[in-house]
């Protein structure tokens, strides 16, 4: 497994900032490859397919990030950045002003959801870029395997960012029909 630490200034745009651009510009160009990013907040480089839930946002779509996952096919996704607000008090921050009521037992069982219809829509051999303060990501139990991590400092009082990249297994089960 890759393993990279770096320094950058905190930035609320996250994809701004200049290691995460030089890991995400793997990806480019985008041709015909499907990468989409369920928590937007605009449109970006880097994703085909975005979304936000405000509606003040330019996304493509503006909904639920769990709907909007469920809006692709099972395996017709080949990436998906999943950078959500990291803590209970961004959630209130970000979304408060547009009606969500948020509880911490509402955004843990959402954001497992949310990895599981990840699980559902990306491709075996495609990739998740999970990015928060754990190094859970989307994990063993999802069939993910980790590749690459990505720490970043942004010095002071601020939390470190943490970037996982990671690889979806193909179903050994489905293939080989055991196990």
């Amino acid at each position: 497994m890759k393993f990279e630490y770096k320094f950058s200034m905190p930035n609320h745009l996250t994809f701004e900032m200049l290691p995460v651009k030089r890991l995400l510009s793997e990806l480019l160009p985008l041709n015909d490859k499907i990468i989409i990013d369920p928590f937007s907040n605009r449109r970006h480089k880097f994703a085909s397919i975005t979304n936000d839930i405000d509606k003040s946002k330019d996304t493509h779509y503006n909904m639920c990030a769990l709907e909007f996952l469920k809006l692709f096919e099972s395996g017709s996704i080949d990436a998906v950045l999943f950078d959500p607000p990291y803590s209970l008090r961004q959630l209130k921050e970000v979304y408060s002003g547009i009606g969500e009521s948020l509880t911490h037992s509402h955004t843990t069982t959402f954001f497992r959801d949310v990895k599981d219809e990840i699980k559902r829509i990306v491709k075996p051999g495609g990739l998740v870029y999970s990015f928060g303060w754990s190094s859970v990501g989307m994990g063993n139990n999802r069939n993910f395997s980790k590749s690459q991590i990505l720490l970043l400092n942004h010095g002071g009082y601020h939390n470190d960012t943490i970037i996982l990249k990671e690889t979806k297994n193909p179903d050994l089960k489905k293939w080989s029909g055991k196990i």
